[in-house]
């Protein structure tokens, strides 16, 4: 009976992924996330250590990196591994240095990384108060807000929203993630002779600022500025970058928690962390320190004021990766905290793109259709440039610092070139140990069973599946060919994707933990398949179709303590296959 029923079942399931289109493409559509468990041991992979030499020849062949005036630091990081799996540190010949400059950079020296630090202020904020206050306006939590929002009901004459922003519709989220609409910056006006020589006219002196680049502004000097300055659009229409809006959830989070900033982010990120080489503000000595020029003209010692939560941070590559390692693992919020935290809240006009609190999200594409979204955070201030790169799906991150003339254009090609090296290789080799690990024949143990599969790895996204028979012996491709499901040009594919769900039990010895089981799910696709706006929707057939309480989707693989695999379970069928070759 079960064989028929399940069968049943299964055809509702797959007849649901035919869709009418005249188009047609070969490639599968992957589940949004990562197509293998994240590779291990990276720093003995012989296909990363090839991209590492490409890489370094790369810089030795690109004569704007070497031969610039622009120092810089790279550190790449995986997260089971305590040491950098590589780093590269250049200290330029005719580096124009202050005397107070560090001469022989490495991955303790001291950079600022600018608009970085937007991600610090968020990651305090979510430490300190959690992402449950996103949703709640800032004239909560700013007098200063509050009032203007008061001043403005009792305004006979109604409301412009070309000249007033709406304060009680911008929220806390909307604030760290780009969508507040507000104010870039505080007013840096360009008061430049030779612009007033080139048509525009003379400013009052009531309209050129009175600090910033005169002397650190306070919040009475935030606050007149902020409200001179005119919308650029509705709270939560289009994401506009504004450094202004971290000073603002700097301010509501000072409220929140009855704490200076400074200190929060000290006493949450930078002590936990043993960050002793980053600091809020200029850092007391020099003896670290990454200074082209002297400190004025790099900005190494120009003090943001009231803007520090968007920009003012001061760390090293150690630091930073130490940073990096901690969001990744969690270390300092509840695991389902940084899951939300790490994705995006909307897109941008690149359709590459996404902006998330604070991420600027990289979506890549590979060949075989599978995407990647990778959380980064660029900054710039002064002569000096960052960028922090994570991959959540790979459990790796990057850190880019540099300093100099050219430290924008150097930072850009250097993130471009790790992304386009290193990346591919942690996949493959995340292809290469999931074959080794889970490929070969896995077949029923009873002799009233027929159910068999064959699992192993190519050049699709996701772990294969082929040859798979349910207990009667029936194939999946028969089942599906049988309703209609596919044609004679047309291969039946079923790939598995691992869901980060685990089962974690006691050690032998009760001295650990090891991971006994790990879920994953199939996606079926008929190959080459209808293509076309929207067509790849695997994310919604998910668990769409069931048997007795179980999605027919839904596959476990059972290890030993020591990892090895032991038996693939297909919860339909309730029964564990072992491996036979």
């Amino acid at each position: 009976m079960f064989p028929t029923l399940a069968l049943l079942v299964l055809l509702q399931f797959l007849s649901a992924i035919q869709v009418v289109r005249t188009q047609t493409t070969s490639l599968n559509c992957p589940i949004l996330g990562a197509d293998f468990p994240a590779p291990q041991n990276l720093s003995s992979s012989a296909l990363v250590s090839n991209a590492k030499v490409s890489f370094t020849k790369l810089l030795g062949n690109t004569s704007s990196l070497l031969s610039t005036d622009t120092a810089f630091s790279i550190g790449f990081f995986s997260l089971d591994e305590d040491e950098l799996v590589f780093q590269y540190h250049y200290s330029p010949t005719n580096f124009s240095r202050s005397p107070n400059s560090v001469r022989t950079i490495d991955a303790d020296s001291i950079y600022r990384i600018g608009s970085w630090t937007k991600v610090f202020t968020v990651w305090t904020f979510l430490i300190e108060a959690g992402d449950i206050y996103f949703n709640q306006p800032i004239t909560k939590y700013v007098p200063e807000l509050a009032a203007v929002v008061g001043q403005a009901s009792n305004n006979t004459l109604g409301f412009d929203d070309i000249d007033n922003v709406r304060w009680d519709d911008v929220t806390l989220g909307a604030l760290a993630s780009q969508m507040a609409g507000i104010a870039r910056s505080r007013d840096l006006s360009i008061t430049a002779p030779e612009l007033t020589e080139l048509g525009l006219p003379q400013l009052n002196s009531s309209e050129v600022p009175s600090c910033g680049a005169q002397r650190p502004c306070d919040r009475k000097d935030f606050f007149r500025s902020l409200l001179e300055h005119h919308p650029i659009f509705h709270a939560s229409t289009t994401p506009a970058y504004s450094n202004t809006a971290f000073q603002l959830l700097a301010y509501a989070l000072e409220t929140i928690t009855n704490k200076p900033y400074s200190q929060m982010l000290s006493d949450d990120i930078f002590k936990p962390l043993n960050m002793t080489h980053s600091s809020y503000s200029q850092p007391a000595n020099t003896t670290f320190a990454v200074i082209p020029f002297n400190e004025s003209a790099s900005d190494w010692s120009f003090d943001l004021g009231t803007d520090s939560p968007g920009g003012s941070i001061y760390s090293s590559t150690n630091d930073l990766v130490r940073s990096g390692r901690s969001i990744l693992t969690s270390s300092l919020l509840p695991a389902a905290q940084t899951r939300r935290w790490l994705k995006p809240v909307t897109h941008t006009s690149d359709p590459f793109e996404s902006v998330g609190p604070p991420w600027e999200i990289l979506r890549i594409q590979s060949p075989n259709n599978l995407v990647t979204d990778l959380y980064t955070k660029d900054g710039d201030i002064g002569l000096y440039s960052s960028s922090l790169i994570l991959s959540p799906d790979h459990n790796i991150g990057f850190t880019v610092l540099t300093a100099g003339t050219g430290s924008g254009q150097t930072r850009g090609t250097l993130k471009d070139s790790l992304i386009d090296y290193i990346l591919p290789a942690v996949e493959e080799e995340g292809r290469q140990q999931a074959s080794k690990r889970f490929a070969g024949t896995y077949t029923a143990a009873g002799n009233s069973s027929k159910s068999t599969l064959t699992i192993a790895t190519d050049d699709r996204p996701g772990i294969g599946i082929f040859n798979a028979t349910t207990l009667d012996g029936t194939t999946l491709e028969t089942i599906a060919r049988s309703q209609g499901i596919g044609s004679g040009n047309q291969t039946f594919s079923v790939r598995l994707y691992p869901t980060g769900l685990e089962t974690e039990v006691p050690t032998a010895d009760g001295q650990g933990m090891y991971t006994s089981r790990a879920s994953f799910r199939a996606t079926f696709e008929a190959i080459p398949q209808p293509f076309g706006i929207g067509w790849c929707n695997t994310w919604v057939l998910l668990d769409n179709a069931m048997y007795g309480g179980i999605g027919l989707d839904e596959f476990i693989f059972g290890f030993a303590e020591g990892g090895t695999v032991e038996y693939v379970e297909w919860r339909a069928l309730r029964e564990k296959l072992t491996r036979s070759s």
